[in-house]
């Protein structure tokens, strides 16, 4: 009866959907810094800026460490 009771609880409802929602704010600020501290190219970074969500931006994050990998003798990007 006290697992049923628990999972009805308004209180422990609020409480699960507090901790989710902290989870979120702390996974979105990792993918921002990660955005801002990797030696992206500026044109790399407007796109991520112009990314609609998190999960985008995550996708893009890969896509540009993925390539950054691939091509590890890649000059640097200049803002002209």
């Amino acid at each position: 009866h006290y697992a049923q009771h628990r999972q009805r609880c308004p209180c422990n409802r609020e409480a699960a959907r507090k901790t989710r929602k902290e989870d979120r704010a702390g996974d979105e600020a990792l993918i921002t810094g990660l955005a801002m501290a990797c030696p992206f190219a500026p044109n790399e970074k407007q796109a991520l800026l112009e990314c609609r969500g998190e999960a985008e931006r995550v996708r893009m994050i890969e896509a540009l460490l993925r390539m950054a990998v691939h091509e590890p003798d890649r000059p640097p990007q200049r803002v002209q």
